[in-house]
């Protein structure tokens, strides 16, 4: 399911000319608990912590977070396509 939205996401992206695509946690207001509206970040990548922000290029998926999420990012992202993309500051 992951790996299918970010094929999609990549295919609308080089549909529009974009290169680089910065998912965040927040919303317009930078809320500490934000609705589901904006849960754009946990619906492109599964992941679930409540910080991090998701980079997408054509090649490359990463996602930030801090180290209160470094387990739980590596668990939840380690059978999709973000895999071998989860970063360490």
């Amino acid at each position: 399911m992951i790996q299918e939205r970010l094929k999609a996401l990549r295919a609308e992206m080089e549909k529009r000319g974009i290169t680089v695509y910065v998912v965040p946690t927040a919303d317009f207001h930078e809320s500490e608990y934000v609705g589901d509206h904006f849960k754009a970040r946990k619906f492109i990548t599964g992941f679930t912590g409540s910080a991090g922000t998701a980079v997408i290029t054509a090649e490359e998926a990463g996602l930030w977070t801090d180290g209160r999420y470094f387990v739980q990012a590596e668990n939840q992202l380690h059978s999709t396509a973000w895999a071998k993309r989860a970063c360490r500051p």
